[in-house]
Protein backbone atom coordinates (compact mmCIF):
# COMPACT_ATOMS: atom_id res chain seq x y z
CA UNK A 1 0.00 0.00 0.00
CA UNK A 2 2.73 2.60 0.75
CA UNK A 3 4.24 1.95 -2.68
CA UNK A 4 1.11 3.34 -4.38
CA UNK A 5 1.28 6.73 -2.65
CA UNK A 6 3.89 8.24 -4.99
CA UNK A 7 1.77 7.26 -7.98
CA UNK A 8 -1.27 8.97 -6.49
CA UNK A 9 0.70 12.15 -5.77
CA UNK A 10 2.35 12.27 -9.22
CA UNK A 11 -0.56 14.10 -10.97
CA UNK A 12 -0.68 16.66 -8.17
CA UNK A 13 3.06 17.25 -8.47
CA UNK A 14 2.76 17.71 -12.24
CA UNK A 15 -0.13 20.12 -11.72
CA UNK A 16 1.95 22.19 -9.29
CA UNK A 17 4.86 22.29 -11.73
CA UNK A 18 2.59 23.43 -14.58
CA UNK A 19 0.97 26.07 -12.35
CA UNK A 20 4.40 27.35 -11.32
CA UNK A 21 5.52 27.58 -14.96
CA UNK A 22 2.33 29.45 -15.93
CA UNK A 23 2.78 31.84 -13.01
CA UNK A 24 6.36 32.60 -14.09
CA UNK A 25 5.22 33.18 -17.67
CA UNK A 26 2.47 35.55 -16.52
CA UNK A 27 4.92 37.51 -14.39
CA UNK A 28 7.42 37.73 -17.25
CA UNK A 29 4.89 38.41 -20.02
CA UNK A 30 4.89 42.20 -19.65
CA UNK A 31 8.67 42.42 -19.51
CA UNK A 32 9.02 40.21 -22.59
CA UNK A 33 6.47 42.31 -24.49
CA UNK A 34 8.26 45.54 -23.60
CA UNK A 35 11.64 44.15 -24.62
CA UNK A 36 10.25 42.79 -27.89
CA UNK A 37 8.65 46.15 -28.71
CA UNK A 38 11.90 47.97 -27.96
CA UNK A 39 13.84 45.52 -30.09
CA UNK A 40 11.53 46.05 -33.10
CA UNK A 41 11.77 49.83 -32.69
CA UNK A 42 15.59 49.79 -32.52
CA UNK A 43 15.66 47.62 -35.65
CA UNK A 44 13.37 50.07 -37.43
CA UNK A 45 15.61 53.07 -36.68
CA UNK A 46 18.80 51.17 -37.47
CA UNK A 47 20.22 50.92 -33.96
CA UNK A 48 19.81 47.20 -33.26
CA UNK A 49 23.45 47.03 -32.11
CA UNK A 50 22.72 49.55 -29.35
CA UNK A 51 19.78 47.47 -28.10
CA UNK A 52 21.79 44.24 -28.15
CA UNK A 53 24.68 45.95 -26.36
CA UNK A 54 22.30 47.01 -23.61
CA UNK A 55 20.91 43.48 -23.24
CA UNK A 56 24.36 41.88 -23.20
CA UNK A 57 25.67 44.42 -20.68
CA UNK A 58 22.65 44.08 -18.39
CA UNK A 59 22.61 40.29 -18.37
CA UNK A 60 26.37 39.93 -18.34
CA UNK A 61 26.87 42.29 -15.42
CA UNK A 62 23.83 40.88 -13.59
CA UNK A 63 24.96 37.27 -14.01
CA UNK A 64 28.52 38.13 -12.97
CA UNK A 65 27.36 39.90 -9.82
CA UNK A 66 24.68 37.31 -9.05
CA UNK A 67 26.87 34.24 -9.52
CA UNK A 68 29.83 35.87 -7.78
CA UNK A 69 27.61 36.98 -4.90
CA UNK A 70 26.04 33.52 -4.58
CA UNK A 71 29.48 31.86 -4.59
CA UNK A 72 30.70 34.16 -1.81
CA UNK A 73 27.51 33.99 0.26
CA UNK A 74 26.77 30.28 0.01
CA UNK A 75 30.46 29.40 0.19
CA UNK A 76 30.74 31.19 3.52
CA UNK A 77 27.52 29.60 4.73
CA UNK A 78 28.74 26.10 3.85
CA UNK A 79 32.04 26.84 5.53
CA UNK A 80 30.18 27.83 8.70
CA UNK A 81 27.99 24.71 8.46
CA UNK A 82 30.87 22.28 8.01
CA UNK A 83 30.67 19.17 10.19
CA UNK A 84 27.14 19.90 11.35
CA UNK A 85 25.98 16.34 10.55
CA UNK A 86 28.49 14.96 13.05
CA UNK A 87 27.31 17.08 15.96
CA UNK A 88 25.56 15.31 18.88
CA UNK A 89 21.98 15.66 19.95
CA UNK A 90 20.98 18.86 21.85
CA UNK A 91 22.79 19.06 25.16
CA UNK A 92 23.23 21.56 27.97
CA UNK A 93 26.79 22.00 29.16
CA UNK A 94 27.72 23.74 32.39
CA UNK A 95 31.14 25.31 31.82
CA UNK A 96 32.85 27.65 34.28
CA UNK A 97 29.63 28.94 35.72
CA UNK A 98 28.09 29.65 32.32
CA UNK A 99 25.30 27.64 30.70
CA UNK A 100 26.14 26.83 27.06
CA UNK A 101 23.08 25.79 25.05
CA UNK A 102 23.72 23.90 21.82
CA UNK A 103 20.56 23.16 19.95
CA UNK A 104 20.82 20.86 16.96
CA UNK A 105 17.39 22.04 15.81
CA UNK A 106 18.64 25.62 15.36
CA UNK A 107 21.67 24.38 13.50
CA UNK A 108 19.49 22.31 11.17
CA UNK A 109 17.26 25.35 10.60
CA UNK A 110 20.31 27.41 9.69
CA UNK A 111 21.39 24.66 7.30
CA UNK A 112 17.95 24.73 5.69
CA UNK A 113 17.82 28.52 5.26
CA UNK A 114 21.40 29.06 4.06
CA UNK A 115 20.68 28.23 0.42
CA UNK A 116 17.47 30.29 -0.07
CA UNK A 117 18.90 33.31 1.76
CA UNK A 118 22.04 33.19 -0.36
CA UNK A 119 19.97 32.86 -3.54
CA UNK A 120 17.65 35.77 -2.65
CA UNK A 121 20.52 38.10 -1.76
CA UNK A 122 22.44 37.07 -4.88
CA UNK A 123 19.35 37.78 -6.99
CA UNK A 124 19.12 41.25 -5.43
CA UNK A 125 22.78 41.87 -6.23
CA UNK A 126 22.19 40.75 -9.82
CA UNK A 127 19.22 43.09 -10.28
CA UNK A 128 21.08 46.03 -8.73
CA UNK A 129 24.14 45.35 -10.90
CA UNK A 130 22.05 45.00 -14.07
CA UNK A 131 20.57 48.43 -13.44
CA UNK A 132 24.11 49.88 -13.53
CA UNK A 133 24.88 48.55 -17.01
CA UNK A 134 25.58 52.04 -18.38
CA UNK A 135 28.44 52.42 -15.87
CA UNK A 136 30.10 49.28 -17.22
CA UNK A 137 29.59 50.20 -20.88
CA UNK A 138 30.92 53.73 -20.38
CA UNK A 139 33.97 52.31 -18.64
CA UNK A 140 34.79 49.86 -21.45
CA UNK A 141 34.25 52.47 -24.17
CA UNK A 142 35.91 55.33 -22.29
CA UNK A 143 38.05 57.85 -24.16
CA UNK A 144 40.44 60.42 -22.68
CA UNK A 145 39.32 64.03 -22.43
CA UNK A 146 42.79 65.41 -22.99
CA UNK A 147 42.52 67.56 -19.87
CA UNK A 148 43.93 66.77 -16.43
CA UNK A 149 42.82 68.00 -13.03
CA UNK A 150 45.31 70.26 -11.23
CA UNK A 151 45.19 68.38 -7.91
CA UNK A 152 45.83 64.73 -8.78
CA UNK A 153 46.98 65.13 -12.39
CA UNK A 154 44.49 62.55 -13.73
CA UNK A 155 42.64 62.85 -17.01
CA UNK A 156 39.07 64.08 -16.54
CA UNK A 157 37.83 60.83 -18.09
CA UNK A 158 38.93 59.05 -14.90
CA UNK A 159 36.31 60.91 -12.87
CA UNK A 160 33.57 60.42 -15.48
CA UNK A 161 34.09 56.75 -16.38
CA UNK A 162 36.55 54.98 -14.04
CA UNK A 163 35.55 56.42 -10.66
CA UNK A 164 31.86 55.34 -10.84
CA UNK A 165 32.97 51.83 -11.87
CA UNK A 166 35.35 51.55 -8.93
CA UNK A 167 32.68 52.80 -6.56
CA UNK A 168 30.15 50.30 -7.91
CA UNK A 169 32.60 47.40 -7.57
CA UNK A 170 33.56 48.31 -4.02
CA UNK A 171 29.88 48.74 -3.05
CA UNK A 172 29.12 45.26 -4.39
CA UNK A 173 32.03 43.68 -2.50
CA UNK A 174 31.01 45.48 0.69
CA UNK A 175 27.43 44.22 0.38
CA UNK A 176 28.60 40.64 -0.18
CA UNK A 177 30.97 40.60 2.78
CA UNK A 178 28.58 42.40 5.16
CA UNK A 179 25.68 40.06 4.35
CA UNK A 180 27.96 37.02 4.57
CA UNK A 181 29.17 38.08 8.00
CA UNK A 182 26.01 39.47 9.62
CA UNK A 183 23.21 37.50 7.95
CA UNK A 184 24.81 34.10 7.40
CA UNK A 185 28.07 33.36 9.19
CA UNK A 186 27.47 34.86 12.64
CA UNK A 187 23.83 33.64 12.95
CA UNK A 188 24.92 30.14 11.90
CA UNK A 189 27.66 30.04 14.51
CA UNK A 190 25.25 31.38 17.13
CA UNK A 191 22.73 28.67 16.20
CA UNK A 192 25.47 26.05 16.51
CA UNK A 193 26.42 27.35 19.92
CA UNK A 194 29.92 28.41 18.85
CA UNK A 195 29.21 32.02 19.90
CA UNK A 196 27.63 32.46 23.31
CA UNK A 197 27.44 34.69 26.34
CA UNK A 198 29.24 33.68 29.52
CA UNK A 199 28.43 36.15 32.19
CA UNK A 200 28.94 39.59 30.65
CA UNK A 201 31.47 38.41 28.06
CA UNK A 202 31.04 37.10 24.53
CA UNK A 203 32.78 33.78 24.08
CA UNK A 204 33.80 32.62 20.62
CA UNK A 205 34.80 29.10 19.68
CA UNK A 206 38.32 28.97 18.17
CA UNK A 207 37.02 27.60 14.87
CA UNK A 208 34.89 30.77 14.44
CA UNK A 209 37.81 33.14 14.92
CA UNK A 210 39.63 32.55 11.65
CA UNK A 211 36.48 32.56 9.48
CA UNK A 212 35.07 35.77 10.97
CA UNK A 213 38.51 37.38 11.03
CA UNK A 214 39.00 36.79 7.30
CA UNK A 215 35.64 38.41 6.50
CA UNK A 216 36.32 41.38 8.80
CA UNK A 217 39.81 41.79 7.32
CA UNK A 218 38.35 41.77 3.79
CA UNK A 219 35.84 44.44 4.81
CA UNK A 220 38.64 46.59 6.22
CA UNK A 221 40.68 46.16 3.03
CA UNK A 222 37.68 47.11 0.89
CA UNK A 223 37.12 50.22 3.01
CA UNK A 224 40.82 51.06 2.71
CA UNK A 225 40.58 50.76 -1.07
CA UNK A 226 37.46 52.94 -1.02
CA UNK A 227 39.34 55.69 0.82
CA UNK A 228 42.28 55.54 -1.58
CA UNK A 229 40.40 55.10 -4.87
CA UNK A 230 37.02 56.80 -4.32
CA UNK A 231 36.98 59.16 -1.36
CA UNK A 232 40.31 60.85 -2.14
CA UNK A 233 39.42 61.86 -5.73
CA UNK A 234 35.87 62.48 -4.54
CA UNK A 235 37.15 65.61 -2.79
CA UNK A 236 37.08 67.29 -6.21
CA UNK A 237 33.27 67.03 -6.16
CA UNK A 238 32.94 69.02 -2.95
CA UNK A 239 30.71 72.10 -2.81
CA UNK A 240 31.95 75.05 -0.77
CA UNK A 241 30.84 78.65 -0.38
CA UNK A 242 33.35 80.31 -2.73
CA UNK A 243 33.81 77.43 -5.19
CA UNK A 244 33.06 73.89 -6.27
CA UNK A 245 35.88 71.41 -5.92
CA UNK A 246 38.62 70.75 -3.39
CA UNK A 247 39.16 73.59 -0.93
CA UNK A 248 42.37 74.38 0.92
CA UNK A 249 41.13 72.44 3.96
CA UNK A 250 40.42 69.42 1.74
CA UNK A 251 43.89 69.49 0.20
CA UNK A 252 45.82 70.31 3.37
CA UNK A 253 43.89 68.30 5.97
CA UNK A 254 41.30 65.89 4.60
CA UNK A 255 43.42 64.39 1.82
CA UNK A 256 46.39 63.44 4.08
CA UNK A 257 43.94 62.22 6.73
CA UNK A 258 42.16 59.98 4.23
CA UNK A 259 45.47 58.45 3.15
CA UNK A 260 46.54 57.89 6.77
CA UNK A 261 43.20 56.25 7.67
CA UNK A 262 43.35 54.05 4.58
CA UNK A 263 46.80 52.85 5.61
CA UNK A 264 45.61 52.23 9.17
CA UNK A 265 42.69 50.16 7.89
CA UNK A 266 45.06 48.00 5.85
CA UNK A 267 47.22 47.52 8.94
CA UNK A 268 44.05 46.87 10.95
CA UNK A 269 43.14 44.00 8.64
CA UNK A 270 46.45 42.32 9.52
CA UNK A 271 45.86 43.08 13.21
CA UNK A 272 42.44 41.38 13.10
CA UNK A 273 43.96 38.20 11.67
CA UNK A 274 46.70 38.30 14.29
CA UNK A 275 44.17 38.88 17.06
CA UNK A 276 42.07 35.94 15.85
CA UNK A 277 45.13 33.73 15.97
CA UNK A 278 45.66 34.71 19.60
CA UNK A 279 41.98 34.17 20.46
CA UNK A 280 41.20 37.91 20.82
CA UNK A 281 39.08 38.49 17.72
CA UNK A 282 36.28 40.49 19.37
CA UNK A 283 38.67 42.77 21.22
CA UNK A 284 40.84 43.37 18.14
CA UNK A 285 37.93 44.04 15.78
CA UNK A 286 36.14 46.32 18.27
CA UNK A 287 39.33 48.26 18.94
CA UNK A 288 40.09 48.80 15.26
CA UNK A 289 36.54 49.83 14.37
CA UNK A 290 36.35 52.15 17.37
CA UNK A 291 39.72 53.73 16.54
CA UNK A 292 38.63 54.26 12.93
CA UNK A 293 35.40 55.99 14.00
CA UNK A 294 37.27 58.29 16.39
CA UNK A 295 39.91 59.14 13.78
CA UNK A 296 37.23 59.78 11.15
CA UNK A 297 35.41 62.19 13.47
CA UNK A 298 38.61 64.00 14.38
CA UNK A 299 40.38 64.19 11.02
CA UNK A 300 37.30 64.45 8.81
CA UNK A 301 35.31 66.77 11.03
CA UNK A 302 36.98 68.59 13.89
CA UNK A 303 40.45 69.28 12.49
CA UNK A 304 39.27 70.50 9.03
CA UNK A 305 36.63 72.70 10.67
CA UNK A 306 39.21 74.21 13.01
CA UNK A 307 41.66 74.73 10.14
CA UNK A 308 38.95 76.41 8.08
CA UNK A 309 37.94 78.68 10.94
CA UNK A 310 41.38 79.62 12.26
CA UNK A 311 43.61 79.54 9.16
CA UNK A 312 41.46 80.00 6.05
CA UNK A 313 38.63 82.34 7.05
CA UNK A 314 40.81 85.23 8.37
CA UNK A 315 42.22 85.65 4.84
CA UNK A 316 39.94 83.41 2.79
CA UNK A 317 40.28 85.17 -0.56
CA UNK A 318 44.07 84.91 -0.55
CA UNK A 319 44.09 81.36 0.84
CA UNK A 320 41.52 80.03 -1.64
CA UNK A 321 42.85 82.03 -4.62
CA UNK A 322 44.59 79.03 -6.29
CA UNK A 323 41.52 76.83 -5.84
CA UNK A 324 39.23 79.57 -7.18
CA UNK A 325 41.55 79.96 -10.18
CA UNK A 326 41.28 76.21 -10.84
CA UNK A 327 37.50 76.45 -10.55
CA UNK A 328 37.27 79.35 -13.01
CA UNK A 329 39.65 77.67 -15.49
CA UNK A 330 37.68 74.41 -15.37
CA UNK A 331 34.37 76.26 -15.86
CA UNK A 332 35.75 78.16 -18.85
CA UNK A 333 37.01 74.94 -20.45
CA UNK A 334 33.75 73.09 -19.75
CA UNK A 335 31.67 75.78 -21.50
CA UNK A 336 34.22 76.42 -24.22
CA UNK A 337 34.73 79.99 -23.06
CA UNK A 338 38.51 79.61 -23.29
CA UNK A 339 38.18 79.33 -27.08
CA UNK A 340 36.19 82.54 -27.52
CA UNK A 341 37.85 84.95 -29.93
CA UNK A 342 37.86 88.53 -28.67
CA UNK A 343 37.51 91.36 -31.19
CA UNK A 344 36.79 95.02 -30.73
CA UNK A 345 33.81 96.25 -32.77
CA UNK A 346 34.19 99.94 -33.43
CA UNK A 347 30.71 100.44 -34.84
CA UNK A 348 31.72 103.36 -37.06
CA UNK A 349 31.51 101.53 -40.36
CA UNK A 350 28.99 103.05 -42.75
CA UNK A 351 26.40 100.69 -44.21
CA UNK A 352 25.54 100.81 -47.88
CA UNK A 353 22.53 99.51 -49.76
CA UNK A 354 24.74 96.69 -51.05
CA UNK A 355 25.53 95.65 -47.46
CA UNK A 356 21.85 95.62 -46.56
CA UNK A 357 20.94 93.61 -49.65
CA UNK A 358 23.73 91.13 -48.98
CA UNK A 359 22.52 90.55 -45.40
CA UNK A 360 18.78 90.79 -46.07
CA UNK A 361 18.07 87.59 -44.13
CA UNK A 362 19.67 89.02 -41.00
CA UNK A 363 18.07 92.46 -41.39
CA UNK A 364 14.57 91.04 -41.75
CA UNK A 365 14.99 88.98 -38.56
CA UNK A 366 16.15 91.82 -36.33
CA UNK A 367 13.75 92.15 -33.40
CA UNK A 368 12.28 95.63 -33.45
CA UNK A 369 9.52 95.32 -30.89
CA UNK A 370 10.03 95.25 -27.12
CA UNK A 371 8.24 92.49 -25.20
CA UNK A 372 6.86 94.60 -22.34
CA UNK A 373 5.06 97.28 -24.41
CA UNK A 374 3.75 94.55 -26.72
CA UNK A 375 2.37 92.65 -23.73
CA UNK A 376 0.55 95.81 -22.60
CA UNK A 377 -0.73 96.35 -26.14
CA UNK A 378 -2.17 92.86 -26.30
CA UNK A 379 -3.91 93.47 -22.96
CA UNK A 380 -5.40 96.75 -24.21
CA UNK A 381 -6.72 95.09 -27.37
CA UNK A 382 -8.62 92.62 -25.18
CA UNK A 383 -9.69 95.12 -22.54
CA UNK A 384 -13.39 94.70 -23.34
CA UNK A 385 -13.04 91.01 -22.46
CA UNK A 386 -11.76 91.18 -18.89
CA UNK A 387 -11.59 87.40 -18.52
CA UNK A 388 -8.66 87.21 -20.99
CA UNK A 389 -5.10 87.70 -19.85
CA UNK A 390 -1.62 87.59 -21.39
CA UNK A 391 1.21 86.24 -19.24
CA UNK A 392 4.30 86.45 -21.43
CA UNK A 393 5.55 87.11 -24.94
CA UNK A 394 7.76 84.55 -26.69
CA UNK A 395 10.11 84.86 -29.66
CA UNK A 396 9.78 82.50 -32.60
CA UNK A 397 10.41 82.34 -36.33
CA UNK A 398 8.03 81.26 -39.08
CA UNK A 399 8.14 81.15 -42.83
CA UNK A 400 5.99 84.07 -44.04
CA UNK A 401 5.54 84.70 -47.78
CA UNK A 402 8.35 82.28 -48.54
CA UNK A 403 10.90 83.82 -46.14
CA UNK A 404 11.90 83.30 -42.53
CA UNK A 405 10.49 86.07 -40.33
CA UNK A 406 10.89 86.91 -36.69
CA UNK A 407 7.54 86.81 -34.84
CA UNK A 408 6.49 87.69 -31.30
CA UNK A 409 3.71 85.48 -29.92
CA UNK A 410 1.60 85.47 -26.77
CA UNK A 411 -0.98 82.89 -25.74
CA UNK A 412 -4.32 84.31 -24.66
CA UNK A 413 -5.37 82.65 -21.39
CA UNK A 414 -8.56 82.76 -19.39
CA UNK A 415 -8.41 84.41 -15.97
CA UNK A 416 -10.95 82.38 -13.99
CA UNK A 417 -11.08 85.00 -11.26
CA UNK A 418 -12.33 87.64 -13.76
CA UNK A 419 -15.21 85.59 -15.13
CA UNK A 420 -18.59 87.36 -14.65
Amino acid sequence: MPKSLPRQNAPQARLLVVAAILLVLVLLARGIAVRLTDWLWFIEVGYERVFLLKIVAQWGLGLLAGLGGFAVLYGNARLALRGIELEPEPVHVLAEGGLVMRGRLLARLAQLLALPISAVVAFGLAVAAGARWTTLVQFFYRTPFGETDPIFGRDIAYYVFTLPTLEFGLDTLTAMFVVSLLVLVLPIYVARGDIYLRGAQIRVDPRVDLHAAVLIALLLLVQSARLFLVQSPGLLFGTHAPLQGASLADISIRLPAIRVMATLLAVGAIAVLWGARRGKLVRSAAGIVGAYIVLALVFNGLVPAAYQRLVVQPNELAKEAPQIAHHIAATRKAWGLDRVERRELEGDQLLTSADLEKNRGTIENVRLWDREPLLQTFGQLQSIRTYYDFIAVDDDRYIVNGGMRHVLLSAREIDVGSLP
